[in-house]
């Protein structure tokens, strides 16, 4: 669907800059069982003033899986 009056790509209104993210290893993870991430992540609108930023923290464990395989 376009948008009347607007030059971006498929009528869609042109964003101000790219999304971006980061990741950042925090050590070793509280319940001492993994390795703890936090994300951050942000997008424009089409001005610098439209910005959304989320950010979550993740836990990563180590584990054996057997899949059947080899």
């Amino acid at each position: 669907m376009g948008v009347p009056g607007v030059a971006g790509s498929n009528g869609d209104p042109p964003y101000f800059g790219p999304p971006a993210f980061y990741v950042t290893d925090l050590g070793q993870a509280g319940d001492g069982a993994g390795e703890a991430y936090q994300i951050d992540a942000y997008g424009y609108g089409s001005t610098a003033g439209t910005v959304a930023v989320v950010e979550s923290t993740y836990e990563v464990a180590q584990g054996v899986v057997n899949r059947g395989g080899l």
